[in-house]
C-alpha cells in the first residue's frame, strides 16, 4: 500500500510541478488577428499535436507556433524519459458567435482505425438482411474513448476544461451517418464531473 501511495504521490507532484514550469504566451480563447504562439519551459521538452494522441513521436516545440485559424493543440512535457500531458487549448481566430462553444479533442486512431474506431463497423460486424443495418459494429457496442473537451461561455471564457469519455448512444440512430455522442466525466481521467455555469444561472452543476 506504501508503494502505491508513494508512486501516486511522485506522480501528482511531478505534474503540479509540470504545470508550473510552463508558460503560453497565449492562452485558450477568442482571438481577432493570427499571432505566434510561444512557449516557455525551464526543463524537459513540450511536445505538441493537432490531435489527442501524444507520445514520444508527437512533434518536439522548436518555436512558435503561427495561429492563422481555428486550431486545437494537445500538449505534454516530456520529462525523465516519461510523457506528462498538459491538455489541450483551442484558439479561434476572427471567430464570432453568441452562443456557448464546445471543442472536443479526440484522436483521429480512437473514431476511424478499421479494428478499434468507435465510428467503423470493426471486424465482427455483419449485414443483417432483416434490418438492413450493420449488427456487432463497434459503434453499437460500449465502447469508450478518452477526449478533451472545452466548453467557452457566451462571455467566451472557458469555463471547462477537463479529459472525459467519448462515447456513441442512441437507439436506430447509430446506425446513422450523423451519430448522437455522449461525454462523460469520470476519476479515471482526473474529474468525475464536470461542473460549470453553463446557462448562465450562477451555479455550477
Amino acid at each position: 500500500m506504501n508503494k502505491w501511495i508513494s508512486i501516486f504521490l511522485m506522480f501528482y507532484c511531478s505534474l503540479l510541478y509540470s504545470q508550473q514550469e510552463i508558460e503560453f504566451s497565449h492562452e485558450a480563447g477568442f482571438y481577432d488577428t493570427p499571432f505566434y504562439l510561444d512557449i516557455d519551459t525551464s526543463e524537459g521538452r513540450i511536445l505538441y499535436a493537432f490531435q489527442n494522441n501524444l507520445n514520444r513521436r508527437s512533434s518536439v516545440y522548436r518555436g512558435p507556433i503561427l495561429i492563422d485559424k481555428n486550431t486545437t493543440l494537445s500538449f505534454a512535457l516530456y520529462k525523465n524519459d516519461s510523457v506528462i500531458k498538459l491538455g489541450s487549448k483551442s484558439f479561434f481566430i476572427g471567430f464570432e458567435t453568441d452562443f456557448n462553444v464546445v471543442a472536443l479533442t479526440i484522436s483521429k486512431k480512437s473514431l476511424y482505425d478499421s479494428i478499434s474506431g468507435i465510428y467503423v463497423h470493426g471486424p465482427n460486424a455483419y449485414y443483417d438482411t432483416t434490418l438492413h443495418v450493420m449488427l456487432r459494429s463497434n459503434y453499437s457496442k460500449k465502447m469508450e474513448k478518452e477526449v478533451f473537451i472545452e466548453l467557452f461561455n457566451k462571455q467566451k471564457k472557458r469555463i471547462i476544461s477537463q479529459d472525459a469519455g467519448f462515447r456513441i448512444f442512441g437507439g436506430m440512430t447509430i446506425y446513422y451517418p450523423e451519430k448522437s455522442i455522449r461525454i462523460i466525466a469520470r476519476k479515471l481521467y482526473g474529474n468525475s464531473r464536470l461542473k460549470a455555469d453553463v446557462f448562465d444561472q450562477g451555479k455550477k452543476k
